[in-house]
């Protein structure tokens, strides 16, 4: 894919660069509500000068640019670190591809993240620290919306993926980037079975990085979630139950409506009912 982006004149700055950048650094204050909006220290304007091509166009991808995961920041400030990419990148035409998922599965996945990353934390404490935090995508999409000019907002729904397969789904995104020949695309399946596609770990490795994690350093950790994810992901075994049927339940009933908001107000290339959204 990165080879396609760049025959296509598209640079590709990935979370990789970006994170321990001025540039990422400071965004990340913005998004926290650290530092104003509408400037740019030096540093950042520096680092992202040596982070951006001399010329053409660039696809910058972070999945915690404007939120950080922790579940408490649930994109509280969105549209103060949107603000700061205009600021910062006001050379450039400034779309925002953007990705929502069904509550229940977003909570699930914070928490597995965590784990992942060796965190010692039980669901049931995550749990108790998401009660008060409001999870509707509406607010945060209205915010992004008010700071982007007309258009430039592109919502998507995570899900879609199982509906139309991950080609189409790659082939989507590619499409709003606007590559011309984003229909002849496949995603390399080596790529997709492999390490690389980050999968998540079944209830087996959940409760084995529960056990192990705490007796590990920080590389270690690192090997063990390798080990985990190649060998006990949920592409080979049961995904972890972590939420109940009442909680997935009280979840879809007090963010439905907030839902079909957003599915009725944007273009989602998919139905929200199908989706399981509302």
């Amino acid at each position: 894919c990165e080879r396609l982006l760049a025959d296509h004149d598209l640079a590709l700055v990935t979370r990789a660069d970006l994170k321990p950048s001025a540039f990422g650094k400071e965004i990340y204050e913005v998004s926290q509500n650290n530092l104003p909006a509408g400037e740019m220290s030096d540093a950042a304007k520096d680092s992202l000068t040596s982070l951006l091509p001399a010329g053409g166009n660039v696809l910058i991808t972070n999945e915690d640019l404007i939120c950080q995961l922790g579940i408490e920041d649930f994109y509280q400030h969105a549209e103060q670190a949107i603000q700061y990419l205009c600021t910062a990148l006001v050379d450039f035409d400034v779309h925002v591809i953007f990705y929502i998922r069904r509550q229940t599965d977003y909570l699930e996945s914070i928490y597995m993240q965590l784990v992942h990353l060796g965190r010692r934390l039980k669901f049931h404490q995550f749990l108790k620290r998401a009660e008060t935090v409001d999870l509707s995508w509406l607010e945060p999409v209205l915010a992004m919306e008010r700071t982007l000019p007309p258009g430039r907002l592109h919502l998507r729904a995570f899900e879609q993926i199982r509906q139309i397969g991950e080609d189409e789904f790659f082939r989507d995104f590619l499409r709003i980037c606007q590559l011309d020949d984003a229909d002849d695309y496949c995603v390399d399946k080596d790529f997709a079975k492999g390490r690389p596609a980050n999968r998540s770990y079944g209830q087996l490795a959940m409760q084995m990085a529960h056990r192990v994690n705490p007796l590990l350093n920080p590389k270690e950790k690192k090997l063990m979630r390798r080990f985990l994810q190649e060998h006990f992901s949920t592409a080979t075994h049961p995904r972890a139950v972590l939420l109940g049927e009442e909680q997935r339940d009280a979840m879809f009933e007090r963010y439905k409506a907030s839902n079909q908001q957003v599915f009725e107000r944007w273009d989602l290339g998919a139905s929200g009912e199908k989706l399981g959204y509302f």
